[in-house]
C-alpha cells in the first residue's frame, strides 16, 4: 500500500512539472533576451525587439563600442506581472555590470516591456531604469499605432525573431 501511494506521488509530481507553466513563451523569451545581452549576443537580442528599437538599440552598442567596453556579470528577473489578456507584460531584472575602464560593478533594476503579436511571440517593446546603456538607446516607442495594429515606423508582428 505504502509503495502503491509513492509511485502515485511521484506520478503526480511527473505530471505537473510536465506541464508548463501559463507564460512559459514569455519566461523563455525573456530569459533568452537577457541571456544574449549577458554574453554580447546583441543581435540575437536585437531580434526580440521591433524593427525601429532593434536598429537604435544596435547602433548606440555599435557607437558605444559595447562589445569592447561593457560586461554584463549577471541578471534575475525579480518580477513579472502580464495583462489579463495575455498581451502585453511588464519584466523587472536586477542586472550588475562593469565597464572596463572602471573598477566598480554597478547594479540597477531594468524595466522591461513586452508584448505578444499575433502570431504569439513576445517581443520587447521598451527598457528603463539603471541600465549600463543610455535611455535613447531603448527608449519607449510606439510599437502598435491608435488603432492598435503596426505603424509605420514601428514593427509588424514578423519584425519579431522566429523563437
Amino acid at each position: 500500500m505504502v509503495i502503491a501511494l509513492t509511485l502515485a506521488a511521484v506520478a503526480g509530481t511527473a505530471l505537473l512539472t510536465a506541464c508548463p507553466p501559463k507564460h512559459e513563451q514569455l519566461y523563455q523569451a525573456v530569459s533568452e533576451f537577457n541571456n544574449d545581452l549577458r554574453w554580447k549576443k546583441w543581435e540575437d537580442a536585437g531580434g526580440f525587439m521591433p524593427v525601429g528599437l532593434r536598429m537604435a538599440f544596435l547602433g548606440s552598442l555599435e557607437k558605444e563600442k559595447a562589445d569592447d567596453h561593457l560586461n554584463i556579470t549577471d541578471f534575475e528577473v525579480k518580477e513579472v506581472v502580464v495583462d489579463e489578456e495575455a498581451k502585453h507584460a511588464v519584466v523587472r531584472v536586477r542586472m550588475a555590470w562593469y565597464f572596463n575602464d572602471q573598477v566598480i560593478e554597478k547594479k540597477g533594476m531594468i524595466v522591461q516591456k513586452w508584448e505578444r503579436s499575433d502570431d504569439n511571440k513576445w517581443g520587447m517593446v521598451s527598457m528603463d531604469g539603471e541600465g549600463p546603456w543610455k535611455p535613447e538607446a531603448v527608449k519607449p516607442i510606439d510599437v502598435f499605432g491608435k488603432d492598435g495594429g503596426p505603424d509605420d515606423g514601428g514593427a509588424s508582428d514578423a519584425s519579431l525573431a522566429d523563437r
